[in-house]
């Protein structure tokens, strides 16, 4: 019996380490081999943390490539929407735009009558890579600041939702600006 048993293959810790995907598998055949007490309780767990450290290293991953999930793409040019607290960025990730919200809202409401049709001032940023944020503030009402430049781009406000309605108060989250952005910069605005 003791000639069988120096005969027979048991992996090596260094086997083990070397099977990185069957581990916890390889490591239950090792210690049934070495005819250590084993439970399958055991290797349940053990799979359980394989699969849990497996999900959270490529859900840490997504989070800092361009294109993540809740980042929204811009294309040159081209409209494109953001909420309260929203980022978007072009698919190379070299240029950034946030939202960060509304700093006065005066537009006259509908169902009012109104002297003036009153504004929102939008406060955005922008960020090239992984570099310094630089804000904005950007008007809604006709012939005010509604681009803003910075870094070699132009952030141009197209529209913001929702409109004001008698009655009905509107909660910071709840608002949605939506955002032109291109090469170039207004001589204006540029600080």
């Amino acid at each position: 019996m003791n000639a069988y048993r120096a005969s027979r293959i048991v992996p090596s810790d260094a086997m083990l380490a070397a099977a990185q995907v069957d581990a916890p598998m390889m490591e239950a055949k090792v210690l049934a081999a070495r005819g250590t007490d084993f439970k399958l309780a055991d290797w349940a767990r053990s799979m359980r943390l394989a699969a849990a450290t497996i999900i959270a290293s490529l859900a840490w991953t997504a989070c800092g490539m361009p294109g993540s999930a809740g980042t929204v793409q811009i294309e040159l040019g081209k409209k494109f929407s953001l909420r309260t607290g929203g980022a978007a960025q072009t698919p190379d990730g070299a240029m950034r735009v946030g939202f960060e919200g509304i700093t006065a809202d005066s537009r006259c409401a509908k169902g009012e009558q109104c002297i003036l049709a009153g504004e929102a001032t939008v406060r955005v940023w922008l960020q090239r890579g992984a570099g310094q944020r630089e804000a904005r503030e950007l008007h809604s009402a006709m012939g005010a600041a509604q681009a803003a430049s910075a870094m070699g781009h132009e952030v141009h406000l197209v529209s913001l939702d929702p409109y004001p309605v008698t009655g009905k108060a509107i909660a910071k989250g709840d608002y949605v600006v939506t955002l032109t952005l291109r090469r170039g910069s207004t001589a204006e605005s540029d600080r």
